[in-house]
């Protein structure tokens, strides 16, 4: 199973949906959609013999109400699931954060949000198994699907891999974000109706 764990505003949506895509074209496997720590443990015995990715931001306590916040973490300490980190460069996901959520930048640093996706960071950053850059996701879709198809050691076929660089490419899920209704997001493709502007 892979875990796409990124930070907020990272290109995580992007990841996750550039491996589902694969998984579910080339009959491997499937997406899981966003799926909360309460639901780790269930969906991981539930995918125990199958590919398949899901995605979370949420480690750390204290941010949410959750009864085990720390169960994704758990189950990559197991070997049950690969985490993948997406990174950006700071000033970038600053500027995305205060346009997604409405924060002025100068209260950015000071918000619950922000103080939340640092402490999220701090306990993915030595679980991950790889990290991908939001610029190497965007401009190499394909070498960075290659790279983690490869680390999972899922089989791969080209096909597969050029119908998922299509279908995930930011152009597309533009298009996509356009259908998706104000205040509410795509549970397949994990778009939120205002997630691509920057």
């Amino acid at each position: 199973m892979i875990l796409v764990a990124g930070g907020y505003r990272t290109g995580s949506t992007l990841q996750y949906n550039l491996i589902g895509e694969y998984l579910e074209h080339s009959g491997l496997g499937r997406r899981g959609g966003y799926l909360d720590p309460d639901g780790a443990d269930r969906f991981v015995a539930d995918c125990r013999d199958a590919f398949a990715v899901v995605k979370c931001h949420q480690i750390a306590a204290g941010f949410h109400t959750y009864d085990h916040p720390g169960a994704w973490g758990e189950a990559v300490r197991r070997g049950d699931v690969v985490a993948l980190l997406t990174e950006r460069d700071a000033s970038d996901v600053e500027r995305s954060m205060c346009r997604k959520f409405g924060i002025a930048r100068d209260a950015l640093h000071a918000s619950e949000i922000w103080r939340e996706n640092e402490a999220n960071l701090a306990l993915w950053r030595p679980l991950a198994d790889s990290a991908q850059h939001y610029d190497d996701l965007t401009r190499r879709p394909r070498q960075s699907l290659m790279a983690v198809l490869r680390q999972v050691g899922v089989p791969v076929r080209g096909r597969s891999v050029r119908y998922a660089v299509e279908a995930s490419s930011v152009e597309r899920m533009q298009r996509h974000q356009r259908d998706v209704p104000t205040g509410t997001w795509d549970p397949v493709t994990l778009i939120h109706w205002d997630h691509i502007a920057d």
